[in-house]
């Protein structure tokens, strides 16, 4: 007896070492990601969009706990493997937060989650466990950028259904006018909550109701195309009974409710289609095999290196390395050759907290403006790139989105084209780009990247957009065009040096 003693002592140790190494990790994991989840968890709450992101990980937690009684009989062994995706995920983090990407650094911070149940609790265990965490994804709030797109197909199938009714329809951009009124599809009409929603209780419907990967796949994609559908028939349906009403219905907030009564029907019958083709034996029924051996616990050294790597990452955070940028002064842009006027227009970009911006107006054949914004030093309410900027308010609608090459030998060489139209008919070209220290580019993408390889060398990069704009008289735009690049050649070398 006091053999059998001795033996399991060490045993015990051994299993309480390891037992604090995993709470040091979890502890590490959360100290790590506090900011990021309760960034995440702030978006849920504020956000109709993303507020089904509250219920994702009590989900994610009863499907794990459905299988409680396989996780029981199931080995716990360390996958090295699992080494390759946490990897990956630190670096995105890293990276995400160094270019100050909420929704990149949230997504890496599931990631590594995820990441850290297969490197410690191995292959076999990650596999029982596998589709309740990649459910998690669904609680990073992601999709918004698919908002202008969704726009542009709403209104496609809306007015190819009033052409189809015989109903008299004209269209300027995102503005549908036929003759008892005018409609726009802004962006709460895209559509992006039903389809968020829809990708959520579809994925897990299919997960719930089918064996075979094949019929999830298929289903998934039903519940992503079902909603873009169904969207533009809503608002086509909206357009009618306003039309039909003498715009007494349907043109309120009573459209939204008849939104998502719309969308509720839309699914449920979704739903029913689905339970025609639903697999008889249950997807979680453990299969007959001989039982494996006893859960475990991860080995110490893979626990260990764990830890290393999370220290490391906290230690290489770019936020507690980056230096203060000095501050900004103001400044004005005199350009020889030009005179400024003033001119009451319409047009005004919005762009969040810049340490300085300018609108100014000049002459010419026609007026033309330049619009700057500088960010010397930015937070999450106060940066360059952000969906909420924007360049033109909520009176404008876009048309049309393209890529203009100048073919001159100095930045930019390249600017983005957006052709807006007014709700009061006036059309309008902006060409923009931005500049990060003394590059520039058209992607925001590429301004986030500039902006990291910045910060993790310890510096605060100055960025800076600039934006022209002219109104359009004329079907043909070239002269519009001819006016905004003689702008730019005027304004360049003054904007290469001012700070």
């Amino acid at each position: 007896m006091e053999h059998a003693i001795r033996q399991l002592a060490p045993s015990l140790e051994s299993r309480s070492f390891s037992l604090l190494l995993l709470a040091v990790v979890a502890g590490l994991y959360l100290w790590l990601n506090l900011e990021s989840l309760t960034g995440m968890a702030a978006i849920w709450w504020r956000s109709d969009t993303y507020a089904h992101g509250m219920l994702v990980p009590l989900i994610s937690g009863w499907l794990i706990y459905r299988q409680r009684g396989r996780l029981a009989n199931t080995p716990v062994h360390t996958c090295w493997w699992g080494l390759l995706p946490l990897g990956g995920a630190l670096l995105l983090w890293m990276i995400a937060r160094a270019a100050d990407v909420q929704a990149a650094e949230q997504l890496a911070s599931v990631a590594m989650a995820i990441s850290l149940v297969l490197l410690l609790g191995g292959w076999r265990f990650f596999c029982v466990v596998m589709f309740p965490l990649f459910y998690l994804f669904f609680a990073v709030p992601l999709g918004e950028e698919l908002t202008p797109w969704l726009q542009q197909v709403t209104a496609d199938i809306s007015v190819r259904a009033l052409q189809l009714t015989g109903i008299p329809v004209y269209v300027n951009g995102l503005f549908i006018e036929i003759p008892s009124g005018r409609f726009e599809v802004a962006e709460a009409c895209s559509g992006i909550r039903y389809l968020i929603a829809s990708l959520a209780v579809g994925t897990l419907y299919a997960y719930l109701t089918y064996q075979s990967l094949g019929k999830r796949l298929l289903f998934v994609f039903a519940a992503f195309v079902t909603p873009i559908i169904a969207n533009g028939i809503r608002a086509y349906l909206i357009i009618i009974i306003a039309h039909l009403s003498s715009m007494k219905y349907a043109t309120g907030v009573d459209h939204l409710i008849y939104g998502w009564l719309f969308f509720g029907l839309v699914m449920l019958a979704l739903f029913w289609i689905g339970s025609f083709w639903a697999d008889s034996t249950n997807a979680q029924t453990a299969p007959n095999s001989p039982a494996p051996e006893a859960a475990g616990l991860p080995a110490s050294p893979a626990v260990l290196l764990t830890i290393l790597l999370l220290i490391t990452t906290m230690a290489l955070d770019s936020r507690t390395l980056e230096a203060a940028a000095p501050a900004g002064g103001t400044y004005e842009l005199e350009l020889p050759g030009w005179t400024r006027v003033q001119v009451e227009g319409d047009w005004s970009p919005q762009f969040a907290n810049p340490d300085f911006s300018l609108l100014r107006h000049y002459s010419g054949p026609a007026a033309v403006s330049i619009y700057i914004a500088d960010y010397h030093q930015e937070t999450q309410d106060k940066e360059l790139i952000n969906q909420l900027n924007r360049f033109y308010d909520d009176d404008w609608t876009l048309a049309q989105h393209r890529v203009i090459d100048l073919g001159n030998d100095s930045p930019p060489t390249q600017v983005n084209q957006l052709d807006i139209r007014h709700s009061g008919g006036e059309r309008r070209l902006v060409w923009y780009w931005y500049q990060v220290d003394d590059r520039t580019a058209r992607r925001g993408t590429l301004v986030k990247l500039y902006q990291a390889l910045a910060r993790i060398g310890g510096r605060s990069p100055f960025s800076r957009v600039v934006a022209v704009s002219t109104k359009v008289d004329e079907v043909n735009d070239q002269q519009a065009s001819q006016r905004l690049q003689q702008l730019i050649d005027a304004a360049w070398p003054a904007l290469a040096t001012l700070r």
